[in-house]
């Protein structure tokens, strides 16, 4: 009787574990500015604020002169998280005038950068994920996005079937030194880019917020940020397989 049980409780964990995710945590913008957990970086160019609750704007004002305005001289907002086993879905709308030269930029830094500088693009493990210039020609309407590797190695795409109206809404998994991107379009994932990294990644990771501008307006209107910390297999394989393995040494016993 009792390995019966055993059987029933390893098979009940074998389909509630896998979909079960401990939160890291859930930002929705309903606080007041400057956040609460967050490091807000004021530069020289770049406008941060929630309008009402549940709505993070980044503005980017026209730069003045044109040209001299790139991530740089942005403001940046920051907020730090760990794990090695996680999904990060952030959900965004966007108003960017027509012409080239303006970005709103998303990224996850692999380390410890809060209110740091933006390092040289090769000089740091991270993701980008950007809305870019708009413009009626078609391949200037696009949202985009890189893995980059300290050193150099990278992978890119550039996504011109965007969805419209707004807003856009993509998630991000790491296992490990995998790293997976994906748009939501509803509850499907269309699978945008994958890398795996040669370069230990730790388990210290930093969200930012900012932008690049180099011409015309461009406004960012953050929804929310939802970090989750996925199980991971291995670990629930040896957490049901041991259940098992107890449940066979009853049935010895019974028989």
């Amino acid at each position: 009787m009792h390995y019966r049980i055993a059987l029933a409780f390893a098979f009940c964990l074998s389909m509630i574990l896998p979909l079960k995710a401990s939160t890291v945590w859930y930002e929705e913008f309903d606080g007041p500015f400057p956040l609460k957990d967050w490091t807000y970086t004021p530069n020289t160019h770049g406008v941060v604020s929630i309008p009402i609750p549940g709505v993070l704007e980044y503005y980017l004002p026209a730069s003045d002169p044109v040209g001299l305005a790139g991530e740089s001289v942005a403001a940046w907002l920051d907020r730090s998280f760990t794990g090695t086993q996680w999904a990060l879905t952030f959900s965004a709308a966007y108003d960017m005038a027509w012409g080239l030269g303006r970005q709103e930029s998303f990224l996850i830094f692999f380390g410890d950068f809060l209110g740091s500088p933006i390092p040289v693009a090769t000089a740091s493990n991270h993701i980008r994920l950007f809305r870019d210039k708009d413009d009626p020609d078609p391949l200037r309407n696009s949202f985009a996005g890189s893995i980059m590797e300290e050193g150099g190695s990278f992978s890119s795409f550039n996504d011109y079937n965007i969805p419209d109206p707004n807003p856009y809404t993509f998630t991000v998994v790491r296992n490990n030194q995998q790293i997976n991107i994906y748009r939501m379009v509803g509850d499907t994932r269309i699978a945008m880019l994958d890398y795996l990294f040669s370069d230990p990644l730790g388990d210290v990771q930093t969200v930012r917020i900012t932008g690049a501008n180099f011409a015309g307006t461009a406004t960012a209107y953050y929804d929310y940020i939802h970090i989750d910390i996925v199980p991971e297999p291995s670990t629930l394989l040896l957490t049901v397989g041991g259940i098992l393995a107890v449940a066979l040494l009853l049935r010895r016993r019974v028989g």
